[in-house]
């Protein structure tokens, strides 16, 4: 993170409703979820490799972390989160909670 890119209005928290989905969750589309600030670390990713931040449940100081608000997006999808009042943002099912 570092300056901001664009003007903006960050909102980190979100609550919304699953629209796709991946093979690997147990969320179902139409599913209302929330997310927090973060929303994907090495944890997330599935892989076995986990940083030593991660291994002690403390992805918040993960260097591969993902917070919700102008963080790129990794793996080559291209795009920057923008918080809370976008209509989409992807998440990892770990960082994704279901709400009433």
């Amino acid at each position: 993170m570092g300056l901001l890119k664009r003007p903006a209005i960050p909102r980190q928290e979100i609550v919304g409703t699953v629209a796709a989905r991946g093979d690997k969750t147990d969320h179902q589309i139409g599913d209302r979820v929330g997310v927090g600030y973060l929303a994907s670390s090495c944890r997330g990713t599935g892989g076995d490799d986990l940083c030593e931040w991660c291994k002690k449940d403390e992805g918040r100081f993960c260097p591969k972390k993902f917070v919700t608000f102008d963080s790129p997006y990794q793996g080559g999808r291209g795009g920057i989160s923008e918080g809370g009042f976008v209509d989409r943002i992807r998440v990892y099912d770990d960082f994704a909670f279901k709400s009433k």
